[in-house]
């Protein structure tokens, strides 16, 4: 059985977002507590049509990693969403597998939202801050991206 609301919170359960996401049944919410979230399996993959929303975009932060990632945010299908946080994007940077495609937040799927996000790249090197890769209908709302060393928001 798949949930239709999931909290995570560093305490209780859920420690890490991307096993609510593998939980979360499409049309669900996962919401995240104030918190920092470290996956440490490398990219917060939302790949079903779902709302990440975290507590307040000032109090929810993702890091992807703590090695050298690709990408930290991956935005994989049609409807998913990811509200009210930070991303650390200080992992992502090139690593040798990435064929020049890195970025802090990226969004692969038509019609995804990323709504009310800063977007903090690690400050030099080849990461964009949110990439739209052959993508139609996807929203951007309230972004702030900053500290990247390349584009702040690409469209390819």
């Amino acid at each position: 059985m798949r949930a239709t609301s999931i909290t995570v919170n560093r305490r209780i359960i859920f420690g890490k977002i991307q096993a609510a996401v593998d939980l979360a049944a499409p049309g669900a919410t996962v919401t995240a507590a104030a918190g920092t979230y470290q996956d440490g399996e490398g990219t917060l993959s939302i790949d079903k049509d779902i709302i990440v929303e975290g507590a307040s975009r000032s109090g929810v932060t993702i890091k992807p990693s703590s090695s050298p990632v690709c990408r930290g945010v991956e935005l994989a299908a049609s409807g998913a969403t990811l509200k009210n946080v930070t991303v650390d994007g200080n992992s992502v940077a090139q690593n040798g597998t990435c064929n020049n495609n890195v970025a802090v937040v990226q969004i692969l799927a038509d019609n995804a939202t990323v709504q009310n996000v800063t977007v903090d790249g690690p400050g030099d090197g080849e990461a964009v801050g949110i990439n739209l890769f052959d993508t139609d209908g996807a929203t951007i709302e309230n972004a702030l991206v900053k500290n990247t060393g390349k584009d702040g928001i690409n469209v390819r």
